[in-house]
């Protein structure tokens, strides 16, 4: 505001201040932790997807040539082949259900980082 003299001329100016330092450094911190947070998650995501991958392509390959080994004439080990087809398809079930708890879990933050912004 401006300050005046008894003719009503300005002179100067008044007011009140108050140092803001530790306000903005915690706002910089806070914001710079968020952004920590989301490249870690990001990061996370990322490699269970690669994890994810590179354990689904071999498991189904063996799901593949054990199939195949039943269908032979060593059809005898039918039952060995059984149950190893069968854990394998298990674990594709779980690796499965991994990965679609995976992209749900990136899509629920992604909505929450929307509603944020």
């Amino acid at each position: 505001m401006p300050l005046r003299d008894h003719e009503g001329r300005i002179v100067g100016t008044f007011g009140l201040s108050r140092d803001i330092t530790d306000v903005k450094k915690m706002q910089n911190a806070l914001k710079e932790a968020k952004e920590e947070a989301e490249a870690a998650v990001k990061a996370k995501s990322e490699f269970l997807a690669v994890m994810s991958h590179e354990i689904r392509t071999p498991m189904t390959a063996s799901s593949v040539w054990t199939d195949l080994l039943e269908r032979t004439e060593l059809h005898r080990t039918g039952r060995l082949c059984g149950t190893i087809r069968v854990s394998g398809e298990t674990l594709l079930s779980v690796i499965m259900i991994f990965s679609i708890s995976l992209k749900l879990n990136r899509a629920r933050w992604n909505w929450k980082k929307s509603r944020l912004n």
